[in-house]
């Protein structure tokens, strides 16, 4: 199985809605989980801060990780949503062979159930768009999904602009909005609960489910999927 992984990263934050800043911290744990999604396939690293990755040897030596340096963002009040996609139109924009379907991905985010999530996906051929909508409290999980680039160019292109979180007008509600309008796009959840572990860049929180708690998340997805396959009803 290989596999393309967008990991969208600053190493140096430039937003002023993130409260874990350890640069030592943040550098040692993108370069960790870039390891990580390596052993199942290719790694785009994007990053926008201006680090100095010539001056880095543990990242240079990695194969088939494939750094690309994203202008910083001009526009640090929008909030981490605005940048995250930002760099990912950038990424779409310049870069000369992209594939036709990849996991975008929160640069320090792991998911500890990858390789089933992959196989959930890459058995898929015939949907556009695998992400997580939750229609309780109108949000889509952004900070991973799985999409075709085609879709991504007709629909997603040029979203981050509406972003701006001083006005509470998240990445992850505009998301869902643009998804629930588009009747036939072909989108559905993951089938597996994403079993995240993470340190939160807004809080600084720990991310982690607990087993027992994945357990009846993965059983109320079965039920859920028996209603609904785009959304999360619960």
């Amino acid at each position: 199985m290989s596999l393309t992984f967008v990991l969208t990263g600053t190493i140096t934050p430039n937003s002023t809605y993130v409260l874990y800043n350890d640069v030592n911290n943040r550098r040692m744990e993108y370069l960790n989980t870039i390891k990580y999604y390596l052993k199942y396939g290719v790694v785009y690293f994007l990053e926008n801060s201006g680090y100095k990755f010539c001056d880095d040897n543990e990242f240079n030596t990695l194969k088939n990780l494939n750094i690309r340096e994203i202008p910083k963002s001009n526009f640090y009040l929008k909030g981490k949503g605005f940048q995250e996609f930002e760099m990912l139109d950038y990424w779409i924009s310049h870069e000369k062979n992209i594939p036709r379907k990849w996991f975008k991905i929160t640069g320090r985010y792991i998911y500890q159930n990858i390789e089933k999530l992959c196989y959930d996906c890459i058995n898929s051929f015939d949907v556009t768009m695998i992400i997580d909508l939750y229609k309780k409290n109108k949000k889509a999980n952004t900070a991973i999904f799985y999409i075709d680039t085609q879709f991504y160019c007709d629909y997603i292109l040029g979203l981050y602009l509406d972003c701006d979180d001083e006005t509470n007008k998240s990445i992850e509600v505009i998301m869902f909005n643009l998804l629930k309008k588009l009747k036939n796009s072909n989108t559905r959840m993951f089938y597996l609960e994403p079993d995240v572990k993470a340190t939160s860049g807004s809080t600084g929180k720990k991310i982690r489910n607990n087993i027992f708690l994945n357990y009846i998340k993965n059983i109320l997805r079965k039920i859920n999927q028996l209603v609904s396959s785009k959304y999360i009803l619960y």
